[in-house]
């Protein structure tokens, strides 16, 4: 669902390096510093994407013993989302810090009042940040992101523009079949158990999610981030409330590609895809993407493991390239709301494809229902009194 658009005001250039590098070329500057990521907490949003606070959609890795796999089974009865309400994924993790308040929030202002804050200079969702980061590379694709700043945390959130809503809203059966490809090679690979086969006979509900909490250190900045997880690989039931057991987590990333590409496919995969693919599995850890290699029908005739780290190899494309811009952007972001402390005040960043340039506008939304940041989350972080917060 498009987000709300408020009154603007002025907009202005976003001064971040698009040209900082060009396919094929040579790139000399180092990634910046960057700790491992390491998974901090977990929910689950059900079928009614409602927040659950436990790991019932945890899955584990499960590969099958017989191909092909059949995409097609039971398309018909699959449960599609049907559009999420605005700033969604951003109130999912509004609610995390919430019932975990104890382990996330700490004293804001030196402890003088009551106000909390989080200990991260960014909040956000893993794909706000993948997007930043092939950016420089993006030619076909428009971007929105709506940050907002309380109590020195920056909450940031990608939202979806006009053009992406035409698509989606224009999406024919065909394509809608094809995207329902990708959930239904999830299920054929992920069981509720690592001695359990997965159950393949039951309908696909693509508006099920587990959501990991990832933080990480990177150029000098604390950013938290929340990102859905497809399974972890492990022959053995995990106990997740094990703080030890989280961050050991042997996540993977399951996906689904041409089994035989065409010479324009192939292209599309070394300048784009490979760069999303790196990017996703790069910010949460993880070291093994498999992908389902299947044929025009929606068939899997077999299944590839690629190498993250290798996958950045050779490419077109700079990873080092990546980090730096998105040390860049967030500069760039902190700067412009370094002296807005104002909650309801939204900077606006967009970027054109066709212009090539990225421009922010600050907009006061005074439209109290549809917010980043719920009145009742705002509550929990201010010095008012918190006896009951209803949320």
């Amino acid at each position: 669902m498009t987000e709300p658009q408020p009154p603007k005001t002025k907009r202005h250039l976003f001064p971040v390096p698009l040209d900082l590098h060009c396919f094929n070329e040579p790139f000399n500057q180092p990634f910046p510093i960057m700790t491992r990521p390491k998974c901090t907490g977990f929910f689950s949003i059900n079928g009614k994407r409602e927040y659950q606070d436990n790991a019932e959609n945890l899955g584990y890795l499960h590969m099958p013993k017989n191909l092909p796999l059949d995409l097609n089974a039971g398309v018909d009865t699959v449960i599609r989302k049907q559009g999420d309400p605005p700033y969604h994924d951003m109130h999912m993790m509004c609610r995390y810090i919430y019932n975990h308040q104890g382990e996330v929030l700490k004293p804001f202002g030196g402890g003088k009042t009551g106000a909390r804050c989080l200990d991260a200079d960014f909040v956000t969702l893993r794909g706000a940040l993948r997007f930043i980061m092939c950016m420089p590379y993006e030619d076909a694709k428009d971007f929105r992101l709506h940050a907002v700043r309380m109590n020195n945390n920056i909450y940031m959130v990608k939202v979806e523009t006009e053009q992406q809503k035409l698509e989606r809203e224009g999406m024919s059966a065909t394509n809608l079949k094809m995207c329902s490809w990708g959930f239904k090679f999830e299920q054929y690979l992920t069981s509720s158990k690592p001695t359990e086969k997965p159950k393949t006979d039951v309908p696909v509900n693509e508006c099920e999610e587990f959501i990991s909490m990832f933080k990480c250190k990177f150029a000098g900045s604390t950013l938290l981030y929340g990102a859905e997880m497809d399974c972890i690989e492990t022959s053995q039931e995990v106990n997740l409330n094990d703080a030890k057991v989280l961050r050991s987590l042997k996540f993977v990333e399951l996906k689904t590609s041409f089994q035989r590409m065409s010479p324009r496919q192939k292209s599309n995969f070394e300048l784009y895809k490979s760069s999303v693919w790196w990017s996703q599995s790069f910010l949460v850890g993880i070291s093994t993407i498999y992908s389902g290699l299947r044929d025009q029908y929606g068939f899997v005739q077999d299944i590839k493991a690629y190498n993250v780290r290798d996958l950045a190899r050779n490419k077109p494309w700079s990873p080092n390239a990546m980090g730096v811009f998105l040390k860049e952007f967030l500069h760039q972001l902190k700067r412009v709301l370094e002296d807005i402390d104002d909650s309801y005040t939204i900077v606006q960043i967009d970027y054109n494809p066709s212009e090539k340039k990225v421009f922010y506008t600050k907009i006061q939304n005074d439209d109290r229902v549809n917010q980043i940041l719920p009145d009742w989350y705002r509550l929990l972080l201010s010095d008012m009194p918190k006896k009951k917060i209803k949320h």
